[in-house]
Parts: C-alpha cells; structure tokens; sequence
C-alpha cells in the first residue's frame, strides 16, 4: 500500500518536470519567476528552466523506481 501514493506523486512530478523542460510553467519556483520579470538574456532562462525540468524529472523516476 505504500507504493501507490509513491506512484502517483513520482507521475506527478514527472509530468511537471516535462512542462517545466518544455517553458510552459514555473509556478512552484516563484522566486524565480519574480527573478525572470526582468531578465533579458533569454538563453539563461532557457538554461534555467531546462536544468530544473531534468531534476524534477529525475526526482519523479526516483520515487517510481522505489
């Protein structure tokens, strides 16, 4: 019984690290959202949202895997 709700948060967080990769949304990260209202060097950005979607979608293959 321990393994559903490991099941449903890793596919949950996966399938937010995919939209986080993809520049779609940021919402649980609000600092830098607030950080992003001024930047200018969009390749940071990219880079920064690209870096985060691989973590996050690492942690949800993690919580699959166990």
């Amino acid at each position: 019984m321990d393994t559903f709700p490991a099941i449903i948060i890793g596919s949950l967080i996966i399938i937010y690290g995919v939209f986080v990769y993809n520049e779609k949304m940021l919402w649980l990260l609000i600092t830098y959202k607030t950080r992003f209202k001024d930047e200018t060097d969009e390749k940071h950005k990219k880079k920064v949202y690209k870096t985060y979607g691989i973590i996050l979608i690492i942690i949800g293959t993690v919580l699959l895997v166990i």
